[in-house]
């Protein structure tokens, strides 16, 4: 990508690959300033809320939870309601990966609450897969799946491909603890036809590893999570925000 870049030094959506492949290799300081730089040659390439959500996203990655709070803030404290929503879905997710379940709730009521107010139904889908991570954290099938199927019902056919991919991993998930092991098989063979890159093929094993283990087949679980493990090193936090991920998997 950086050699790319250079036959394209002036294009912002090239630019961005950089900080994008170093968060891939676990490389957040590094991502920060590719970050940094990216922001400051071209801040009208894209909307106010992306690099704000995507700075967030980086200091949530490195671990300062201080520092992602102060971005996401800026806008949930916002008079433009789109924006609103986005902040404090964001401080949701930060309040969801530091464990802090009834708090990030109280976030997600919010915000769905102004979606539906403003009619900001795009990002009442948000809040939706907000609490169906939630609900997955603590291990609540149903909650799960009534939050993921509320989130698709919302999103119908208008969903990005990030957000659907999330959501039915939860979905599937929940299938499979729920012992509901075709459903829960048909979500993972639709994830791996989604597939067009690592992470939605290590979200198809993923899946199928969680499935076998519910089964209670573990020699059949183990090499699906290795693959994950191959497939995604690093793995793929949840950061709020940065290209509307949606997910803390924990393996």
């Amino acid at each position: 990508a950086r050699n790319f870049l250079k036959s394209y030094p002036d294009n912002a959506i090239i630019r961005r690959y950089p900080w994008v492949i170093d968060i891939c290799r676990g490389e957040f300081d590094l991502a920060l300033s590719e970050w940094e730089e990216t922001f400051k040659r071209f801040p009208a390439s894209s909307p106010n809320w992306f690099w704000i959500l995507s700075k967030g996203g980086l200091h949530m990655y490195r671990g300062d939870f201080d520092k992602a709070e102060h971005e996401y803030l800026k806008l949930a404290q916002s008079e433009i309601p789109a924006e609103k929503i986005r902040g404090i879905d964001a401080l949701a997710s930060l309040s969801s990966l530091q464990g802090q379940f009834s708090k990030a709730r109280k976030f997600c009521d919010e915000a769905r609450g102004l979606a539906l107010k403003t009619e900001t139904k795009a990002d009442d889908v948000d809040s939706y897969i907000n609490l169906a991570y939630q609900s997955f954290m603590k291990g609540e099938a149903q909650e799960t799946l009534k939050n993921a199927e509320e989130a698709l019902r919302i999103g119908a056919n208008n969903l990005d491909k990030t957000k659907k991919f999330y959501i039915l991993v939860f979905k599937g998930w929940a299938q499979a603890r729920l012992k509901d092991f075709a459903e829960a098989e048909k979500i993972a063979a639709q994830i791996k036809t989604m597939a067009g890159d690592a992470r939605e093929i290590y979200g198809s094993h993923l899946l199928t590893g969680w499935i076998e283990i519910e089964r209670g087949q573990f020699n059949k679980a183990l090499p699906e999570l290795e693959r994950v493990s191959v497939l995604y090193p690093k793995y793929e936090i949840y950061n709020g925000g940065f290209s509307d991920d949606r997910a803390f998997f924990v393996y």
